[in-house]
């Protein structure tokens, strides 16, 4: 099955921008920081989240209107390193990697390349399972407003990434849990807008995750649907690291 450049970096794209299933889940007369810190506790607390070191997370993706299917694999290791691991049938194995300090992605068509500026930034953001501090990653946290999301009232918080366009994330306003995304992401391409939603949320050893994701950016939308979620599992640094080749 051959794909064009263009499908593939949009996946690849795809994939940039939903590695992290928890991000910090962020009333009128509420602020954006008292949102946010809402949110972390909704997560499961600062405490539980601290007491994560390592942890393994896998799951099933799939994009219906271009016929693919694969598996996704996610290693996080504190404080700050993270592995991505896609790989679609017919296409081949995608992998992502950050180790605290060089940010780097390989694919069946790019082959092997350094992520820099926005590319980098955005895995340095996705480096942990849940963050307790917007502060090391954004500049500016704004409260937007009470908007409808469904059925749903929604606190929406616009984030400023250091160096990267503007994020807006969208909150229920009773359990402070993401319910949506949406921001712009850097790849390959260029600039694409892109919209993430989450669902289904369980709790795992202590923290509420999102077991159900859908990204959309351009023409493709990607369902990935979580398996499996190990904390504590020994894991590598070098997995981390920058390939030679």
């Amino acid at each position: 099955m051959k794909t064009p450049l263009r499908k593939l970096a949009l996946l690849s794209l795809l994939l940039s921008a939903c590695v992290a299933w928890g991000q910090a889940p962020a009333q009128a007369g509420i602020t954006a920081e008292q949102v946010l810190d809402k949110a972390i506790a909704a997560s499961g607390g600062k405490e539980t989240i601290a007491k994560i070191k390592t942890a393994v997370l896998r799951a099933t993706m799939e994009a219906p209107m271009q016929g693919l299917k694969g598996s996704v694999v996610t290693y996080v290791k504190a404080p700050n390193k993270i592995r991505v691991e896609t790989d679609i049938e017919g296409i081949g194995k995608t992998v992502q990697g950050f180790d605290g300090k060089v940010a780097w992605s390989k694919d069946p068509i790019q082959g092997l390349r350094k992520l820099e500026g926005a590319e980098k930034a955005a895995m340095a953001r996705n480096s942990s399972i849940v963050s307790t501090d917007w502060r090391q990653f954004y500049t500016k946290a704004t409260y937007v407003g009470l908007e409808k999301f469904g059925d749903k009232d929604v606190h929406v918080i616009e984030l400023t990434p250091k160096g990267a366009k503007p994020i807006r994330q969208f909150f229920d306003a009773e359990t402070f849990l993401l319910l949506k995304q949406t921001g712009v992401q850097e790849g390959p391409m260029g600039e694409m807008p892109f919209e993430a939603y989450f669902s289904d949320y369980k709790e795992v050893d202590g923290l509420k995750l999102a077991m159900k994701q859908v990204v959309k950016v351009g023409p493709i939308e990607i369902q990935i649907t979580m398996k499996e979620i190990k904390q504590g599992l020994p894991v590598d640094d070098k997995l981390f690291a920058m390939p030679a080749n």
